[in-house]
């Protein structure tokens, strides 16, 4: 009976307990075979403790590896454009920034954001959620502003008048004019690195999907779960 696995779960068993290895170009060094081991004799276990090192690789990892190897930075960038739309909307109306060039850079990095991943046994590293602050004069000191209304004179002597907003100083019984607040801004000290991280987090996830989709029912050992990456995580 085949086992059911998610599709992360497929890969890191590919590239680990399947003993998928990439080949080498020259010392003799064989699939599954750690280049330590390369000029013994001996077959030895591998480093995880399973199985023996100068065994060939798993055919369902060799499957599972040339599906990897069929992901196409073009394809996976239509993909993206269309499903990832909104990826930066809880920042983007502070920020101001288009989504989709950080999404097409992000793309360029397929598929060895997936192969990494696969190998470490870890997700894509998500930026921390962006934090709302005072703005902050030189001073150091929160920014308070108030609706205020500044006249002009114009050439002809008309007078108009402008609403705007203003910066305010508390009086000196320490408070502040009716309607006065605070601005807040986020705390990015490096949107643009906030921004590619999220953006790989969701091509990770794509490619995933993809995967799954294209390995099932194709494997001889286990089952691709239905199971799906979700591609907003930050939302939940």
């Amino acid at each position: 009976m085949k086992s059911a696995r998610s599709i992360e779960e497929a890969l890191q068993w590919a590239y680990r307990d399947g003993e998928y290895r990439e080949p080498q170009d020259a010392g003799g060094v064989a699939y599954g075979q750690h280049p330590m081991w390369s000029l013994s004799p001996r077959t030895h276990q591998n480093w995880h403790g399973g199985g023996a090192v100068m065994t060939a690789p798993h055919p369902d990892a060799m499957v599972i590896v040339g599906a990897i190897g069929e992901l196409r930075a073009s394809e996976i960038e239509r993909l993206a454009l269309c499903v990832c739309e909104g990826f930066l909307n809880d920042v983007s109306g502070m920020i101001g920034l288009r989504e989709d060039a950080f999404l097409r850079s992000a793309c360029h990095l397929v598929p060895i954001v997936v192969q990494t991943c696969a190998k470490l046994r870890k997700r894509p590293d998500l930026p921390d959620q962006p934090r709302p602050r005072p703005l902050l004069l030189l001073n150091q000191r929160p920014a308070v502003m108030a609706p205020s209304t500044i006249y002009y004179n114009t050439i002809g002597g008309e007078k108009l008048h402008v609403k705007s907003d203003t910066y305010v100083k508390q009086t000196k019984a320490r408070i502040y004019p009716d309607g006065a607040y605070c601005p807040l801004i986020w705390e990015l000290p490096d949107f643009n690195s906030f921004a590619l991280d999220r953006a790989e987090y969701c091509i990770w996830a794509i490619c995933l999907n993809w995967l799954a989709d294209r390995l099932s029912g194709r494997l001889q050992s286990m089952e691709i779960a239905d199971d799906r990456v979700e591609l907003f995580p930050w939302e939940a």
